[in-house]
């Protein structure tokens, strides 16, 4: 262990030494409470810098520019189609306005005459009465008949309409007492 090799460490904390005075030889400032809060200054003191925008460059200009060419022709023809769908629609209206002025409404046409009714046989009340009842009787029979087909229609709907009855289940097989093995143990 006595031969270990001098090492010359003396000059190497120097330079780190000279290093860490270099990185350290600012002071980190405190902010006070007035500059924390963004807006005018307080007490005469100035507002930091803003930071200076970085250049637009050439090719960024150019893009620009074309964009802003395509924009405007893009609203140029939208202006121009909606102008001339705007002078299409007034031309027809006009052309409709003007048919309707030019045009004398057309007469409405007499009614038809109406056709004298024939003149009906004088017919005794006694007939009359009988031809009213006959007819009153045939209206009913109709009557009757057209009842009856609707009611068969509406049970034949309902039918439809309601589910099937279910079928009654058998009746269960009547179980026979089970016989206790050792019932004759206890008779004596």
């Amino acid at each position: 262990m006595d031969a270990l090799p001098e090492l010359d460490i003396q000059e190497d904390l120097e330079e780190l030494d000279d290093e860490v005075v270099e990185g350290t030889s600012k002071e980190p400032s405190v902010a006070e409470p007035e500059d924390i809060f963004a807006g005018k200054p307080t007490n005469g003191k100035q507002a930091p810098p803003k930071p200076k925008k970085r250049p637009v460059s050439e090719k960024q200009r150019a893009h620009l520019d074309r964009i802003r060419v395509k924009a405007l022709e893009s609203k140029a023809e939208k202006q121009r189609l909606k102008k001339e769908t705007q002078e299409k629609f007034q031309a027809e209206h006009e052309a409709r306005k003007s048919a309707k002025k030019e045009a004398p409404p057309k007469p409405k046409p007499p009614p038809p005459p109406e056709p004298e009714p024939e003149p009906i046989p004088e017919v005794s009340t006694a007939a009359k009465e009988q031809s009213h009842f006959i007819t009153f009787m045939e209206n009913m029979g109709r009557f009757q008949t057209m009842k009856h087909e609707h009611r068969l229609s509406a049970e034949a709907r309902v039918k439809d309409l309601q589910p099937p009855k279910p079928k009654p289940k058998p009746a269960p097989e009547i179980l026979q007492v089970p016989h206790n093995p050792y019932q004759d143990a206890f008779d004596w």
